[in-house]
């Protein structure tokens, strides 16, 4: 499990092999273009950088820890970008479900950029939502938008940032990716919040092989990529189709010998195992059946 921290000014992620990350130093005040300070000078009182992120930290203790890292990661991860701008930052929380990621983007956007616009997305009206967002004290342009999941009715190329959150059990992860694609800048963010969301893990790194990675438990992760790093394509599709079926055809010859080797048999299986995962990514349900099925045979000899 990862942890977070501040200290001397700076926020850490620390990974679970003792690896260090700065995300957000506030000490390095020429990095700030936006309107938020990153310090306060003796004897004024205005909202700094880390009052905002500390701040909202501590609103969540006693909702769990899991929920406290996640939701303050996302808020740094999300200041970190909006330091670099003094304009308007356009955002969507694909999937805002209770509101409870909803409301930390909303108070991070409304505190650089009143004039910054949220627009959280689901595909049913959630009470909750509204009781969260009554909360918050620096609101942005915020509206709430009911439609279905992959095919959004939202203006193309719109919006800076896209967070999937991923509270939420998207049974077609890959069309919610590619309808992020279809919303997000093209020198936009996408953030990935997974919670005990293995699909949409693994299709967002098919899709995003360049990414920053955070692991908050081994269930719950925080991806984060440029839209311009995007290296999936439905010729890629196309591709894992062909070398399954190569890899199948393989394995159909490699059982009708009498005594296959335990190198031929060790490296068939650990092919399969890996088409079964870009299978299980892509989606593609039929493959991940047949594979499983070759992979057994291969593994009773």
């Amino acid at each position: 499990m990862g942890s977070l921290y501040y200290n001397n000014s700076k926020f850490i992620y620390e990974g679970q092999g003792g690896e260090r990350q700065i995300l957000l130093d506030c000490g390095c005040y020429l990095a700030n273009k936006s309107r938020v300070p990153m310090h306060r000078l003796p004897g004024m009182e205005y909202l700094t950088i880390p009052d905002l992120l500390l701040g909202l930290l501590e609103k969540e203790k006693g909702h769990g820890e899991d929920l406290e890292f996640s939701a303050a990661l996302l808020d740094i991860l999300l200041a970190s970008r909006l330091i670099k701008t003094s304009s308007p930052v356009n955002v969507l929380e694909y999937g805002s479900a209770n509101g409870s990621l909803s409301f930390h983007l909303a108070e991070v956007l409304g505190s650089f950029h009143e004039d910054s616009v949220l627009v959280c997305a689901y595909d049913t009206i959630e009470p909750e939502w509204m009781e969260r967002m009554a909360q918050i004290q620096h609101l942005p342009k915020l509206s709430y938008f009911a439609g279905d999941f992959g095919q959004l009715k939202l203006s193309k190329k719109y919006f800076d940032i896209v967070v999937i959150n991923g509270i939420v059990n998207y049974l077609q992860p890959e069309e919610v990716i590619n309808d992020a694609l279809r919303l997000v800048t093209k020198d936009g963010i996408l953030i990935c919040y997974s919670e005990e969301a293995p699909l949409l893990e693994s299709t967002f790194k098919l899709y995003f092989e360049q990414r920053e990675e955070y692991e908050i438990t081994p269930c719950r992760k925080v991806l984060l990529a440029k839209a311009k790093d995007k290296c999936w394509q439905k010729a890629s599709e196309q591709n894992l189709y062909s070398r399954v079926q190569e890899d199948l055809e393989k394995a159909k010859t490699l059982l009708l010998q009498k005594q296959p080797s335990k190198k031929e048999l060790s490296e068939t299986s650990e092919c399969l195992k890996k088409d079964i995962q870009s299978a299980v990514a892509a989606g593609k349900t039929d493959l991940k059946i047949r594979l499983i099925e070759c992979r057994q045979e291969v593994l009773r000899i």
